[in-house]
């Protein structure tokens, strides 16, 4: 008891000390001039056109640093600019333009005991903006899971079950627009902001709720059916009768399950725009209410492929907003250090993004 009691003791002092040293504020030097600090990070590779990728992404960042007025004249910080190619996420299409992004870090400055340091790596505040990634941070939940062919399936449906998964695949979901706030210039209802040609669709249509409970329907009539036979192998495997009635009497459809609700569906439901909701009762999540996220695919039109691979098409932002007081509470859990990122997308020149939208 007494060593349990000295450990207690122990503990409970570091865990004071350590809340001592969190609770000590960082002198920030504010007034300090920075500077703007551009990297290139490009990476080359056959068949793309590096210099002029390159004269892209220089002219993005010199936009940035023109019209953006915590860059102009950084003072309090380091602007570190740096331009990369992006990794293109899986649920995006960029089978046109060229992706790259830009990486916005604010390595702060600051007194520790007297001593003029400046934030590095871990340390910096950190944003990024991506270009030419038509839904890069809208792209959300697939419309239905998408199971390819494996071992132990039918081999007779691996073809219509590819063809299905396939078909399915083209649906996805993205959030509600917000409001436009300038031509070509969309806020979403999850803060991002797309910056696009005004003179082009969008990158998505919105589908109707028949043709996404169709592609729904057909997906999982097939991938049902294969269950069925591999669940049909695994019970003729089964040691006895009794077992292998047990197992067959447990089995449902997920298609018979969807085609009774869809057969719940009001026929004026079928022209109507798809939304998806997972929180939803039941197994189709798909409604007409409007409710929940909107069903779309992508729209190939989007892209002007008269321009060159290399020009901005697409300009992708984080726009949520940070309040005044959400500002203060960062400050206060960080040691007196300004939250950079949140001061950078509230003063983003979102109204004037669309100017980066050209050949």
């Amino acid at each position: 008891m007494r060593r349990s009691l000295s450990f207690l003791a122990v503990a409970v002092g570091l865990c004071s000390l350590w809340a001592g040293v969190r609770a000590q504020s960082l002198e920030e030097l504010a007034g300090r001039p920075g500077r703007f600090i551009l990297e290139n990070n490009l990476t080359k590779r056959p068949g793309l056109d590096y210099a002029a990728l390159l004269e892209t992404a220089t002219a993005v960042t010199d936009w940035f640093h023109r019209n953006h007025p915590l860059l102009q004249s950084p003072r309090g910080f380091d602007a570190s600019v740096n331009m990369f190619a992006n990794l293109v996420h899986a649920d995006d299409v960029t089978e046109y333009g060229e992706p790259f992004s830009v990486g916005f870090s604010f390595h702060y400055f600051y007194l520790e005991k007297g001593v003029a340091k400046t934030a590095t790596d871990w340390l910096a505040h950190d944003t990024e903006i991506t270009f030419n990634q038509p839904f890069a941070g809208i792209s959300g939940a697939r419309l239905g899971e998408d199971k390819e062919f494996e071992e132990g399936d039918d081999p007779s449906l691996k073809e219509p079950l590819a063809q299905a998964s396939a078909r399915l695949r083209q649906y996805f979901t993205i959030p509600p627009i917000e409001k436009t706030l300038a031509p070509g210039v969309t806020l979403y209802a999850n803060g991002t902001v797309v910056a696009s040609n005004p003179k082009r669709p969008l990158p998505w249509t919105q589908v109707t709720v028949g043709e996404a409970t169709k592609a729904l329907l057909d997906y999982w009539k097939v991938r049902s059916a294969s269950d069925a036979y591999k669940m049909r192998k695994f019970i003729e495997g089964l040691p006895d009768e009794a077992t292998k009635k047990l197992y067959a009497a447990s089995q449902l459809s997920m298609y018979d399950a969807l085609l009774a609700e869809y057969k719940n569906l009001e026929p004026e439901d079928m022209d109507r725009p798809a939304y998806y909701d997972p929180h939803q009762r039941g197994s189709l999540l798909v409604n007409s209410m409007g409710i929940g996220a909107l069903v779309v695919k992508y729209n190939p039109e989007c892209w002007d492929r008269s321009w060159p691979r290399t020009s901005v098409q697409f300009v992708s932002a984080d726009y949520r907003i940070t309040s005044a007081a959400d500002l203060e509470e960062f400050k206060g859990r960080n040691r007196q250090i300004a939250d950079y990122v949140g001061l950078f997308r509230n003063a983003l020149p979102v109204e004037k993004m669309g100017e980066l939208i050209h050949p």
